[in-house]
């Protein structure tokens, strides 16, 4: 998209299979949460970035095992995938404890995401997780 303003850029993680609302959430949200701070190694510059926006866009790519044998890993629901991982974005999550913890702080609340484009993909095993970017939201003024 021409002028996308981009938080923060393309981040991939890999050998991690996408979890769904349905699985053990607070414990796989924790996680998540560590995968992506592992792999956003400047995130105090992104969550700095972000503060200046109102509003978010997120393109979001899962890429699921394949394999006929792994019918739990590669049948899941799109809406399903996108809750967990929307909310570790934000500021606060809930634990297993049913207590607030710190997430990624880029969202201050999934609720000021505006647009997501989100895919899934079919892949071997080995490549199994998602690619994620956050734009600022293009309507905004």
């Amino acid at each position: 998209m021409f002028g996308k303003h981009i938080l923060l850029k393309k981040t991939s993680v890999r050998q991690f299979t996408p979890m769904t609302a349905n699985d053990n959430v607070p414990a796989r949200k924790t996680e998540l949460l560590e995968k992506l701070k592992k792999e956003i190694p400047d995130l105090k510059k992104v969550q700095e970035k972000c503060k200046g926006a109102q509003f978010f866009s997120v393109d979001i790519c899962f890429y699921l095992n394949k394999s006929p044998q792994a019918s739990g890993e590669s049948e899941k629901d799109l809406d399903n995938m996108l809750k967990p991982l929307l909310d570790v974005l934000a500021e606060k999550f809930t634990n297993s404890d049913n207590k607030p913890v710190d997430g990624l702080g880029l969202i201050g609340n999934d609720k000021l995401i505006h647009e997501i484009h989100c895919v899934k993909k079919h892949v071997d095993k080995e490549n199994t997780g998602f690619d994620i970017e956050i734009s600022k939201w293009q309507d905004e003024k």
